[in-house]
């Protein structure tokens, strides 16, 4: 068999048509035709036809790695576990390529072949996972305002190992960590100025530990917030949730009972427990009606 005619595609200057005995056989990568020093002219068997195709389904397992690098960095894992979904060069894509119905056993991706891709990638510097976690560390930091415990899961789901999460961890100064606590906290403030000051002290902590902050780094920050609950917006909110827990509970409830159950739903609520007793006082009008 004679190579005929090699052309380069319209499409794509990087591939090429390979034509054998006036037929096209296949499309190739340009790294493809240079590794087998492919020419018109030349005589080719069909072992070497063989390894031509390998070695193009390989190099399009590589472009498609390439291509899912250009969106972003990637680990390792990420990268693996990419691999692991292409599927293989089947018949049909074949045939769509030659237009022949029949061509023998098809190339398969495996592990070996991943394994050398990923192994490529990693000398080109195009794959590490220590940059990629420092750049992580950067962004959950600086945008997106996540805590270290949080980045650090994150990263050990993303396949970095502990001492390159905890090197990359250093890219979150303390500044940056005690900045984005008191930004989260006033945030959050802010959009929960109708519950009680003990729950929202609460709330809060919660929140920030979720956010994946130290506990003492929370509570020390905390101590510094202002959280702007006068007195008086805490009595008109205690005294308006009484009143609607008063209006629920005694369509079932009346006398001292009716007192148990909104004593009992104001300290769930978060109130202060002197507070609620204080308001209980003043109304005790509402428990002796019934004589209860």
């Amino acid at each position: 068999m004679i190579i005929s005619k090699i052309e380069r595609q319209k499409k794509d200057k990087q591939r090429y048509s390979l034509f054998v005995d006036d037929q096209f056989l296949l499309g190739i990568d340009e790294a493809v035709l240079i590794h087998f020093s492919l020419h018109k002219g030349q005589e080719v068997s069909e072992e070497l036809l063989a390894e031509i195709r390998e070695a193009e389904y390989h190099q399009k397992v590589y472009s498609k790695a390439i291509h899912y690098i250009s969106y972003g960095l990637r680990t390792i894992k990420e990268m693996r576990d990419y691999l692991a979904k292409i599927p293989a060069l089947n018949e049909e894509e074949l045939r769509s390529e030659t237009g022949k119905e029949g061509l023998g056993e098809v190339a398969t991706i495996d592990d070996s072949l991943i394994s050398d891709i990923i192994e490529r990638l990693l000398g080109q510097q195009y794959l590490n996972d220590l940059v990629y976690g420092q750049s992580y560390v950067r962004t959950s930091a600086l945008i997106n305002r996540k805590g270290p415990s949080t980045i650090y899961q994150e990263l050990i789901r993303k396949g970095l190992t502990e001492q390159e999460i905890l090197q990359a961890l250093e890219e979150y100064p303390m500044d940056q960590q005690i900045e984005n606590i008191q930004h989260l906290a006033q945030k959050y403030i802010r959009t929960k100025k109708n519950v009680p000051f003990k729950m929202l002290k609460n709330k809060l902590f919660e929140h920030l530990l979720i956010k994946g902050f130290d506990s003492d780094l929370i509570k020390q920050e905390m101590d510094q917030l202002d959280f702007d609950y006068s007195q008086d917006h805490q009595d008109d909110l205690l005294n308006k949730t009484a009143e609607k827990l008063v209006r629920t509970r005694q369509k079932k409830y009346s006398g001292y009972d009716l007192r148990n159950k909104v004593k009992e739903g104001l300290y769930r609520k978060g109130f202060d427990f002197e507070a609620i007793n204080y308001w209980l006082e003043d109304h005790a009008e509402l428990w002796e009606k019934s004589g209860k």
